[in-house]
């Protein structure tokens, strides 16, 4: 005698299914947001972003980063599962081409001084670029890199926070950024 919609079986099973299927996608797209994120950046912009009206190439899954950067420079970032966010934000500098090496051992007393407890001082240029001078220290636990970089021809200085394993897409950055067009009086 079921003659009402409401006399009908539940589909128990079909419901439990479907809530199922959404607490996975919900709880997916919570871990694995960041990597989504800047996935679908790279395909809607093709990977490129504008600076200055040039246009800079990105490496997969890195997008510009949403803070707020002071004039003359940018940030980009990439996210990871589980993770901090690799960083690495650009800036515009003003040194002379004579005052270079006396910035790049600032740079490396810097380095010294904010190295922390764990943390492991890395050879005089980690990142081997002929055309940036780099000083950086590592976190031994995680494997964490912070860099400071200064281009030898005074004209941009770059910091980069991430894993070992980003330091090609780093190289793939520094291309560009030695593309772009400088500003102050070194240029």
């Amino acid at each position: 005698m079921k003659t009402g919609w409401w006399r009908r079986e539940i589909p128990a099973l079909r419901i439990g299914i479907v809530v199922g299927n959404l607490l996975a996608v919900a709880v997916l797209g919570v871990q694995y947001w960041r990597l989504i994120d800047g996935a679908a950046w790279g395909a809607l912009h093709h990977h490129r972003m504008t600076y200055r009206g040039v246009e800079l190439t990105l490496p997969a899954m890195w997008m510009p980063d949403a803070d707020w950067h002071p004039y003359g420079s940018f940030g980009v970032v990439r996210g990871h599962s589980g993770m901090d966010k690799e960083t690495v934000t650009v800036s515009s500098e003003t040194t002379a081409a004579d005052d270079v090496a006396k910035r790049f051992e600032v740079l490396r007393t810097m380095n010294l001084r904010m190295a922390a407890g764990g943390e492991t001082l890395l050879a005089d240029d980690p990142v081997g670029d002929a055309r940036f001078g780099c000083a950086g220290r590592q976190v031994a636990e995680t494997g964490r890199l912070s860099l400071l970089c200064l281009s030898r021809d005074g004209r941009w200085f770059v910091s980069f926070r991430g894993l070992r394993e980003s330091l090609p897409d780093l190289h793939v950055m520094l291309d560009g950024v030695l593309a772009l067009p400088a500003m102050g009086p070194a240029a």
